[in-house]
């Protein structure tokens, strides 16, 4: 099946080199094809808040599922109190508290993140060749042409091993 790609006239660059770009997940400008923004993800905190929830909430479930007796001897403040301190002792007492230990979680995945985005692009094709949104949105209001693809050609298969997470194409819906 063919694959397409919308793209401006000023992108004739592709057919004469016979090179395509490969986009970084922060450099998409459609907020609806990336919804997670590298940046936008761990401003104001919010990362590190929902993490937290999270936590708090799986903390919370197991208090609940705990038997009455246990329950009746221990407080819900006293088993947070119990889950934090556990919490600390597997990252080594390197953290001070939960939201530190949430704090360090946040900046690795952060720096895990922005790592990936230097290093991995993504080639977005469709199966459509005439959807009047794409042709808004991507090739310069109807000016632009739309590129043919052959899903078949070795370039979309050049995965090193069959645990070649990268490397070849694969269909995301959207």
């Amino acid at each position: 099946m063919p694959l397409f790609k919308y793209v401006t006239l000023d992108r004739i660059d592709i057919l004469v080199n016979q090179e395509i770009r490969y986009t970084q997940l922060s450099a998409f400008n459609d907020p609806f094809e990336m919804p997670v923004y590298i940046e936008k993800a761990f401003k104001n905190g919010e990362f590190e808040n929902r993490l937290y929830k999270i936590i708090y909430e799986i903390a919370h479930n197991d208090y609940k599922n705990l038997p009455p007796k246990t329950r009746l001897k221990k407080s819900l403040a006293v088993y947070l109190k119990e889950v934090e301190k556990h919490t600390q002792s597997v990252v080594s007492g390197s953290t001070p508290s939960l939201p530190g230990y949430i704090e360090n979680i946040a900046l690795s995945a952060r720096n895990a993140l922005l790592k990936l985005d230097q290093h991995f692009g993504v080639l977005s094709l469709t199966e459509t060749p005439d959807n009047l949104l794409m042709w808004v949105h991507y090739s310069g209001l109807h000016t632009g042409m739309v590129i043919e693809f052959d899903e078949l050609h070795p370039i979309f298969d050049e995965r090193k091993s069959q645990q070649d997470e990268f490397r070849y194409l694969e269909r995301f819906i959207i």
